[in-house]
Protein backbone atom coordinates (compact mmCIF):
# COMPACT_ATOMS: atom_id res chain seq x y z
CA UNK A 1 0.00 0.00 0.00
CA UNK A 2 1.36 3.64 -0.87
CA UNK A 3 1.13 6.08 1.87
CA UNK A 4 -2.35 7.83 2.76
CA UNK A 5 -0.39 11.18 3.15
CA UNK A 6 0.81 10.88 -0.49
CA UNK A 7 -2.40 9.86 -1.90
CA UNK A 8 -3.90 12.62 -0.11
CA UNK A 9 -1.24 14.97 -1.27
CA UNK A 10 -2.00 14.09 -4.89
CA UNK A 11 -5.57 14.15 -5.01
CA UNK A 12 -5.89 10.35 -6.00
CA UNK A 13 -9.09 8.22 -5.77
CA UNK A 14 -10.00 4.56 -5.95
CA UNK A 15 -9.03 3.47 -9.79
CA UNK A 16 -6.85 6.31 -10.47
CA UNK A 17 -3.27 5.27 -12.27
CA UNK A 18 0.01 5.46 -10.48
CA UNK A 19 3.31 4.89 -12.63
CA UNK A 20 6.53 3.34 -11.66
CA UNK A 21 9.72 3.86 -12.36
CA UNK A 22 12.58 0.93 -11.54
CA UNK A 23 15.94 2.70 -10.99
CA UNK A 24 18.66 0.81 -9.92
CA UNK A 25 17.86 -0.60 -6.80
CA UNK A 26 14.88 1.81 -6.39
CA UNK A 27 11.27 2.18 -7.53
CA UNK A 28 9.71 5.44 -7.86
CA UNK A 29 6.22 5.66 -7.36
CA UNK A 30 4.74 9.16 -9.72
CA UNK A 31 1.11 9.99 -9.84
CA UNK A 32 1.58 11.30 -13.29
CA UNK A 33 2.92 10.05 -16.31
CA UNK A 34 6.66 10.10 -17.06
CA UNK A 35 5.58 12.63 -20.36
CA UNK A 36 3.65 14.83 -18.64
CA UNK A 37 6.47 15.87 -15.93
CA UNK A 38 8.73 17.22 -18.84
CA UNK A 39 9.55 20.36 -17.02
CA UNK A 40 9.03 23.81 -19.70
CA UNK A 41 12.56 25.88 -18.68
CA UNK A 42 12.94 29.04 -20.15
CA UNK A 43 16.13 30.88 -20.98
CA UNK A 44 16.66 34.54 -22.10
CA UNK A 45 19.89 35.66 -24.03
CA UNK A 46 20.05 39.30 -24.18
CA UNK A 47 21.77 40.87 -26.83
CA UNK A 48 23.06 44.04 -26.56
CA UNK A 49 26.27 44.74 -26.50
CA UNK A 50 27.31 41.21 -27.49
CA UNK A 51 29.51 40.03 -30.52
CA UNK A 52 27.35 37.96 -32.81
CA UNK A 53 29.53 34.27 -32.24
CA UNK A 54 29.13 35.15 -28.26
CA UNK A 55 24.98 35.20 -29.23
CA UNK A 56 25.29 32.33 -31.36
CA UNK A 57 26.88 30.14 -28.50
CA UNK A 58 24.57 31.18 -25.96
CA UNK A 59 21.77 30.44 -28.46
CA UNK A 60 23.24 26.91 -28.93
CA UNK A 61 24.07 26.02 -24.98
CA UNK A 62 20.19 27.16 -24.53
CA UNK A 63 19.21 23.84 -27.39
CA UNK A 64 21.62 21.36 -25.84
CA UNK A 65 20.19 22.32 -22.35
CA UNK A 66 16.90 21.29 -23.99
CA UNK A 67 15.07 24.54 -23.05
CA UNK A 68 11.57 24.95 -23.77
CA UNK A 69 11.52 28.22 -24.91
CA UNK A 70 14.27 30.22 -25.79
CA UNK A 71 14.03 34.17 -26.00
CA UNK A 72 16.27 36.35 -27.72
CA UNK A 73 15.79 39.98 -26.62
CA UNK A 74 17.58 43.46 -26.74
CA UNK A 75 17.38 46.79 -28.57
CA UNK A 76 20.55 45.60 -30.63
CA UNK A 77 18.42 42.26 -31.81
CA UNK A 78 17.70 43.68 -35.42
CA UNK A 79 20.93 44.00 -36.02
CA UNK A 80 21.56 40.52 -35.52
CA UNK A 81 17.87 38.93 -36.36
CA UNK A 82 19.19 37.19 -39.54
CA UNK A 83 21.76 35.34 -37.97
CA UNK A 84 20.07 34.22 -34.72
CA UNK A 85 17.22 33.20 -37.05
CA UNK A 86 19.97 31.02 -39.20
CA UNK A 87 20.85 29.44 -36.25
CA UNK A 88 17.60 28.63 -35.34
CA UNK A 89 16.64 27.14 -38.57
CA UNK A 90 20.08 24.97 -38.11
CA UNK A 91 18.44 23.35 -34.84
CA UNK A 92 16.46 20.52 -35.45
CA UNK A 93 12.89 20.58 -34.25
CA UNK A 94 13.61 23.84 -32.73
CA UNK A 95 11.31 26.27 -34.52
CA UNK A 96 10.78 30.31 -34.03
CA UNK A 97 7.56 31.17 -32.91
CA UNK A 98 7.35 34.41 -32.06
CA UNK A 99 9.27 37.70 -33.36
CA UNK A 100 9.28 41.61 -32.83
CA UNK A 101 11.66 44.50 -33.32
CA UNK A 102 13.11 43.52 -29.44
CA UNK A 103 12.27 40.06 -29.34
CA UNK A 104 12.31 36.59 -30.75
CA UNK A 105 10.80 33.35 -29.60
CA UNK A 106 12.01 29.85 -30.33
CA UNK A 107 10.26 27.01 -28.61
CA UNK A 108 11.98 23.30 -28.83
CA UNK A 109 9.16 20.43 -30.16
CA UNK A 110 10.95 17.71 -29.34
CA UNK A 111 9.81 15.06 -27.68
CA UNK A 112 12.00 13.71 -26.02
CA UNK A 113 9.82 10.24 -25.29
CA UNK A 114 9.61 9.46 -28.48
CA UNK A 115 13.27 10.10 -30.11
CA UNK A 116 15.28 7.34 -32.04
CA UNK A 117 18.30 7.28 -30.45
CA UNK A 118 19.97 4.51 -32.55
CA UNK A 119 17.94 5.47 -35.75
CA UNK A 120 19.24 9.18 -35.67
CA UNK A 121 22.94 7.51 -35.16
CA UNK A 122 22.16 5.09 -37.90
CA UNK A 123 20.89 8.05 -40.03
CA UNK A 124 24.31 9.76 -39.71
CA UNK A 125 25.88 6.82 -40.82
CA UNK A 126 24.06 6.34 -44.19
CA UNK A 127 24.82 9.94 -44.80
CA UNK A 128 28.32 9.63 -44.30
CA UNK A 129 28.23 6.27 -46.64
CA UNK A 130 26.91 8.17 -49.31
CA UNK A 131 29.27 11.38 -48.98
CA UNK A 132 32.32 8.85 -49.24
CA UNK A 133 30.63 7.05 -52.51
CA UNK A 134 30.07 10.22 -54.24
CA UNK A 135 33.59 11.68 -53.24
CA UNK A 136 34.66 8.57 -55.44
CA UNK A 137 32.68 10.30 -58.67
CA UNK A 138 33.85 13.96 -57.60
CA UNK A 139 36.70 13.15 -60.32
CA UNK A 140 34.22 13.10 -63.03
CA UNK A 141 31.48 14.83 -61.93
CA UNK A 142 32.70 18.24 -60.14
CA UNK A 143 29.18 19.51 -59.31
CA UNK A 144 29.10 16.56 -56.42
CA UNK A 145 31.31 18.90 -54.32
CA UNK A 146 28.25 21.34 -53.57
CA UNK A 147 25.77 18.55 -52.68
CA UNK A 148 28.67 16.55 -50.69
CA UNK A 149 28.52 20.11 -48.41
CA UNK A 150 25.14 19.88 -48.23
CA UNK A 151 24.75 16.31 -46.53
CA UNK A 152 28.01 17.13 -44.22
CA UNK A 153 25.69 20.69 -42.94
CA UNK A 154 22.57 17.47 -42.44
CA UNK A 155 25.30 15.26 -40.04
CA UNK A 156 26.12 18.28 -38.38
CA UNK A 157 22.55 19.35 -37.69
CA UNK A 158 21.98 15.89 -36.26
CA UNK A 159 25.03 15.92 -34.18
CA UNK A 160 23.82 18.54 -32.33
CA UNK A 161 20.25 16.82 -32.15
CA UNK A 162 21.91 13.50 -30.52
CA UNK A 163 24.38 15.71 -27.86
CA UNK A 164 21.00 17.18 -27.28
CA UNK A 165 19.58 13.93 -26.05
CA UNK A 166 22.48 12.41 -24.78
CA UNK A 167 22.73 15.55 -22.04
CA UNK A 168 19.11 15.43 -21.29
CA UNK A 169 19.49 11.80 -20.77
CA UNK A 170 22.56 12.13 -18.54
CA UNK A 171 20.38 14.28 -16.03
CA UNK A 172 17.28 12.46 -16.21
CA UNK A 173 17.27 8.61 -15.68
CA UNK A 174 13.58 8.63 -16.85
CA UNK A 175 14.87 9.68 -20.61
CA UNK A 176 18.19 7.50 -20.73
CA UNK A 177 15.26 4.22 -20.19
CA UNK A 178 13.10 5.67 -22.73
CA UNK A 179 15.91 5.77 -25.61
CA UNK A 180 17.19 2.32 -24.56
CA UNK A 181 20.38 2.39 -23.31
CA UNK A 182 22.55 2.07 -20.16
CA UNK A 183 24.47 4.93 -18.34
CA UNK A 184 28.00 3.73 -19.64
CA UNK A 185 26.11 4.09 -23.50
CA UNK A 186 25.80 8.01 -23.11
CA UNK A 187 29.54 7.94 -23.15
CA UNK A 188 29.57 5.81 -25.99
CA UNK A 189 26.82 7.60 -28.20
CA UNK A 190 28.75 10.74 -27.63
CA UNK A 191 31.99 10.05 -28.69
CA UNK A 192 30.72 7.75 -31.64
CA UNK A 193 28.63 10.95 -32.67
CA UNK A 194 31.97 12.84 -32.52
CA UNK A 195 33.77 10.84 -35.06
CA UNK A 196 31.04 10.96 -36.91
CA UNK A 197 30.96 14.62 -36.89
CA UNK A 198 35.04 14.17 -37.91
CA UNK A 199 34.12 12.16 -40.76
CA UNK A 200 31.67 14.12 -42.66
CA UNK A 201 33.88 16.94 -41.85
CA UNK A 202 37.10 15.01 -43.58
CA UNK A 203 34.65 13.68 -46.45
CA UNK A 204 33.67 17.35 -47.48
CA UNK A 205 37.35 18.49 -47.49
CA UNK A 206 38.32 15.16 -49.20
CA UNK A 207 35.20 15.79 -52.05
CA UNK A 208 37.17 19.42 -52.81
CA UNK A 209 40.61 17.95 -52.83
CA UNK A 210 40.04 15.28 -55.79
CA UNK A 211 39.30 17.55 -58.85
CA UNK A 212 42.48 19.07 -58.33
CA UNK A 213 44.44 16.18 -58.20
CA UNK A 214 47.02 15.57 -61.12
CA UNK A 215 45.55 12.94 -63.38
CA UNK A 216 48.46 11.09 -62.42
CA UNK A 217 47.82 10.71 -58.96
CA UNK A 218 44.18 10.55 -58.56
CA UNK A 219 44.20 6.60 -58.86
CA UNK A 220 46.57 5.54 -56.05
CA UNK A 221 44.28 8.35 -54.18
CA UNK A 222 40.96 6.82 -55.03
CA UNK A 223 42.37 3.25 -54.09
CA UNK A 224 43.40 4.64 -50.73
CA UNK A 225 39.78 6.33 -50.39
CA UNK A 226 38.04 2.74 -50.92
CA UNK A 227 40.69 1.15 -48.54
CA UNK A 228 39.30 3.57 -45.83
CA UNK A 229 35.57 3.11 -47.50
CA UNK A 230 35.79 -0.49 -45.85
CA UNK A 231 37.78 0.36 -43.04
CA UNK A 232 34.92 2.59 -41.97
CA UNK A 233 32.53 0.06 -42.36
CA UNK A 234 33.62 -2.73 -40.77
CA UNK A 235 34.39 -0.18 -37.97
CA UNK A 236 30.81 0.49 -37.71
CA UNK A 237 29.77 -2.97 -38.50
CA UNK A 238 31.57 -4.27 -35.18
CA UNK A 239 29.65 -0.89 -33.60
CA UNK A 240 26.30 -2.28 -34.40
CA UNK A 241 26.75 -6.04 -33.48
CA UNK A 242 29.08 -5.28 -30.78
CA UNK A 243 31.73 -7.14 -32.02
CA UNK A 244 35.23 -7.06 -30.44
CA UNK A 245 36.79 -9.40 -32.74
CA UNK A 246 36.26 -7.55 -35.35
CA UNK A 247 36.78 -4.14 -33.81
CA UNK A 248 40.45 -5.25 -33.37
CA UNK A 249 41.36 -6.17 -36.70
CA UNK A 250 39.98 -2.93 -37.59
CA UNK A 251 42.61 -1.69 -35.69
CA UNK A 252 45.55 -3.51 -36.90
CA UNK A 253 44.33 -2.31 -40.28
CA UNK A 254 44.13 0.91 -39.93
CA UNK A 255 47.68 1.13 -38.78
CA UNK A 256 48.76 0.06 -41.92
CA UNK A 257 46.26 2.14 -44.08
CA UNK A 258 47.52 5.54 -42.53
CA UNK A 259 50.99 4.07 -43.21
CA UNK A 260 49.87 4.13 -47.08
CA UNK A 261 48.51 7.52 -46.55
CA UNK A 262 51.27 9.10 -45.33
CA UNK A 263 53.50 7.31 -48.23
CA UNK A 264 51.19 9.09 -50.74
CA UNK A 265 51.50 12.59 -48.70
CA UNK A 266 55.07 12.50 -49.08
CA UNK A 267 55.31 12.88 -53.17
CA UNK A 268 51.54 14.21 -53.28
CA UNK A 269 51.03 16.87 -50.54
CA UNK A 270 50.86 19.70 -53.57
CA UNK A 271 48.37 17.95 -55.59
Amino acid sequence: AVPKEWVTKNKLKAGDLIYVDDEKEDLRISSKHKQEQQEKKEFVINVDGKNPRIIDYELNEAYLNNYYHIIIKGKDLPKVAKKVKETIVSLIALELIEESSEKIIARSFLNMYDVDLKSITRRMDNIIRSMIIDTKDCVKNTSLVENINNRDYEVNRLTFLVFKILKTAHVDKKILKSIDIQEMDVLKYWELTTHLEKIGDRVKSIARIIPKLNHPHQKKFIKLLIDIEGLYKNTMKAFYNNDKDLSDSVSIKRIHIIDEVKEYAKGNCNY
